[in-house]
């Protein structure tokens, strides 16, 4: 039987599969920072979609299908600057 590298399915898969990652980022980052205690945690979030976006930057060369993801993250970006914002 094969072991399946959940990590690598979720966020550098070129299938379909690669688009989960960062999706569950962006909707944790959301959830948790509609609670107006936690703002500061927003910051955390954009340091680290900022790290994801630059990661998928050096893979873009190799597979141009990351550029989905590199949008998918920069959308969350805003999101976590908009969530800050209010």
């Amino acid at each position: 039987m094969q072991d399946i590298n959940w990590f690598s399915e979720l966020f550098y898969s070129t299938d379909l599969w690669g688009w989960f990652g960062p999706i569950i980022i962006i909707v944790v980052s959301f959830i948790i920072l509609l609670d107006k205690k936690k703002k500061p945690l927003g910051i955390f979030f954009i340091i680290l979609e900022s790290l994801i976006v630059a990661q998928y930057l050096t893979l873009v060369e190799a597979t141009p299908w990351y550029w989905w993801n590199i949008y998918i993250m920069i959308f969350g970006v805003i999101t976590c600057i908009g969530q800050m914002s209010r």
